[in-house]
């Protein structure tokens, strides 16, 4: 499911929580999509670029999104 952060939309949206990380403000999802419909690039995977999202390729993005429940544990290190 895509969640749109003003004119940025992120698909496959799962929001994590715990301490420091409140509702809403951090999730792991697809690489950003910008309003001209472009895509950002693959190799900004792995590499700290955003205010503390996960970032994944789309199939594993969709993947991830289809397997995990809601409430499913996910650990950060």
């Amino acid at each position: 499911r895509p969640m749109d952060s003003g004119p940025i939309r992120k698909g496959w949206w799962m929001n994590f929580t715990g301490p420091g990380a409140p509702s809403g403000r951090y999730g792991i999802h697809e690489l950003p999509e910008w309003p001209n419909g472009k895509k950002e690039g693959t190799a900004h995977l792995g590499t700290p670029v955003s205010g503390g999202c996960i970032r994944l390729g789309p199939d594993v993005a969709s993947a991830i999104y289809r397997w995990a429940d809601i409430g499913t544990t996910v650990v950060v290190r």
